[in-house]
C-alpha cells in the first residue's frame, strides 16, 4: 500500500511544479505581446541585441518560445522535453540578467528595486 502512493504523490507534485511553471511563462509571455515595444526597448538596454531587425525577431521568438514552452508544461506535454527546456530558458535569462548587473547597464533601470 505504500508503494503505490509514494509514486502518485511525486507524480502529482511534478505535473503541479510543471503547471505553475507554464503559467508563469504563459503569463510572462502574454504580458510581453500585449506591450511589444516596451519589451524590445527592455531587451535593447541590456545592449546584448541592439539591431532593430533581430530584435524584432528575437523579441516575437522570445514570445512564442515562452508561450508553446508554457501551454507545454501545463498539460504535461514530453515532460522530460519541456522541463529541459524550461531549464535551458530559465539559465538564459540568468545569463542575461547576470550580464546586465555585471555591466551596469541597466543600474537606472528600476528593476531591481
Amino acid at each position: 500500500m505504500r508503494g503505490p502512493t509514494f509514486r502518485l504523490s511525486k507524480t502529482f507534485y511534478r505535473r503541479l511544479l510543471a503547471a505553475v511553471i507554464g503559467i508563469v511563462l504563459l503569463t510572462a509571455a502574454i504580458l510581453k505581446s500585449y506591450d511589444i515595444e516596451l519589451f524590445m526597448r527592455q531587451i535593447k538596454d541590456y545592449q546584448i541585441i541592439t539591431e532593430y531587425h533581430t530584435l524584432i525577431i528575437s523579441a516575437w521568438g522570445l514570445i512564442i518560445i515562452e508561450f508553446v514552452l508554457g501551454a507545454s508544461l501545463l498539460v504535461y506535454f514530453r515532460p522530460k522535453i519541456t522541463i529541459t527546456l524550461a531549464i535551458i530558458l530559465m539559465c538564459v535569462f540568468i545569463g542575461a540578467t547576470l550580464w546586465a548587473w555585471v555591466t551596469g547597464v541597466t543600474e537606472d533601470c528600476g528593476c531591481f528595486g
